[in-house]
C-alpha cells in the first residue's frame, strides 16, 4: 500500500485528515522574493490545530521547486527564505520526517553547508558547529514548546527529542 500524500498549500483540512503524510512545497518564485506570509499562516494553521499536529508529527516532507541544478541549501534565497520561516513557525523537528531526508535539509537549509571537492575523493561537507550547536538547540527548544502546547509529557517530549538527535547523528549533513 502506498502512502497518500496531502499537500499544504492546497489540500482542506479534509483532504489532510484522508493523507497519511504532509508535503510543503516552497515554490522559487514566492522564495525568490521573500514571501513567506503564506507559508507561515498555514503552518501555523497545522501546528494549531491539535488533531493535525498530533497525526503529521514526523510526516512532513519539505521540497523546493525550480532548484534543479543548485541544491536549495546551497542557495543564498532559499536559506534566507527557510531562516524566515522558521523564525516565526520553529516548529520543524515535531514536524519533518525523519529517514527521507527532511529533517537533514532543515538543518543544512539553517546552518549551512560548505561542500570540499577533492580530486578522486568525494565531496565533504563543512559545517559552523558552533551555529549546529545553537540551531539544534533551537530547534529541540520549538519541539518542546509545540509539546507544551498540545499538552504531550514531559517523557514523551524527551523520547521525541532523542529520536530528532539520533536521526540527525545516522545522516551526516553533507
Amino acid at each position: 500500500m502506498s502512502a497518500a500524500f496531502a499537500y499544504l498549500h492546497t489540500a482542506d483540512r479534509e483532504q489532510m485528515l484522508r493523507a497519511d503524510a504532509l508535503v510543503v512545497v516552497f515554490h522559487r518564485r514566492e522564495v525568490d522574493a521573500g514571501l513567506t506570509g503564506r507559508t507561515v499562516d498555514l503552518l501555523c494553521a497545522l501546528s494549531d490545530d491539535p488533531v493535525l499536529a498530533h497525526k503529521f508529527e514526523g510526516r512532513l516532507h519539505l521540497v523546493f521547486e525550480g532548484y534543479k541544478t543548485t541544491p536549495p541549501y546551497q542557495s543564498p534565497a532559499c536559506r534566507r527564505f527557510f531562516r524566515a520561516v522558521t523564525d516565526q513557525w520553529p516548529f520543524w523537528f515535531h514536524f519533518l520526517e525523519r529517514r527521507d531526508g527532511s529533517l537533514r535539509l532543515a538543518v543544512r537549509m539553517l546552518v549551512g553547508v560548505t561542500e570540499v571537492h577533492r580530486k578522486g575523493a568525494a565531496a565533504v561537507g563543512i559545517v559552523d558547529v558552533a551555529l549546529l550547536n545553537v540551531t539544534v538547540d533551537g530547534m529541540l527548544y520549538g519541539l518542546a514548546g509545540i509539546h507544551q502546547d498540545l499538552r504531550i509529557g514531559a517523557d514523551y517530549t524527551t523520547r521525541a527529542s532523542s529520536a530528532v538527535l539520533q536521526a540527525l547523528r545516522a545522516r551526516q549533513l553533507a
